[in-house]
């Protein structure tokens, strides 16, 4: 039997469910095989999901006995997570650094859980929980209880979650400038 192995073989991890189609010349069964979860391992066509690296193949047995297989390396983009977070920002009312958030381009961050900034002594100054990266106004502008901090260091814990699920934290200094 002719077949051809149907579907990307290049994903984003964030990606939604892909879809992976057998074409053949004559009926038979299918096995799907994969690293990854697939919805049905048994049909003409499957989606991927739960992606992981590896593998993605389908054997194939005609009414006729006869056999064949096809399979390709499925790979992976969007594992390194890609995020920006500034060292300096200057929330002086101009409309440029205003706030101190994390940003992120690529989607691979889906929610910031926890946003914290503290002062020098261990005091929390601002504490943001569940909201997306990128959304400037939603960083901390630079006060704490209505009143500007002056220039300094504050040190930033940040957890996220990343679009697979999984929750990672990070954290350092920023220095705010007036």
């Amino acid at each position: 039997p002719e077949i051809r192995l149907v579907g990307p073989t290049e994903i984003n991890i964030c990606d939604p469910p892909t879809l992976y189609q057998l074409e053949t010349n004559m009926p038979g069964d299918f096995q799907w095989y994969s690293n990854s979860a697939l919805e049905c391992d048994t049909c003409i066509a499957t989606e991927v999901f739960s992606y992981q690296e590896g593998i993605l193949g389908v054997s194939f047995i005609a009414e006729n006995g006869c056999t064949a297989r096809e399979e390709f390396d499925l790979k992976l983009n969007g594992t390194d997570v890609q995020y920006h977070i500034p060292n300096i920002f200057s929330p002086n009312g101009d409309g440029i650094n205003d706030y101190f958030t994390l940003f992120t381009g690529n989607g691979e961050v889906d929610q910031i859980e926890l946003f914290e900034i503290y002062d020098r002594w261990g005091a929390r100054l601002f504490q943001r929980k569940n909201f997306f990266p990128s959304l400037e106004s939603l960083g901390w502008d630079g006060s704490y209880d209505g009143q500007p901090m002056s220039t300094g260091v504050y040190v930033y814990h940040i957890l996220y979650r990343h679009c697979d699920g999984s929750t990672y934290r990070i954290h350092g200094s920023v220095t705010l400038v007036r």
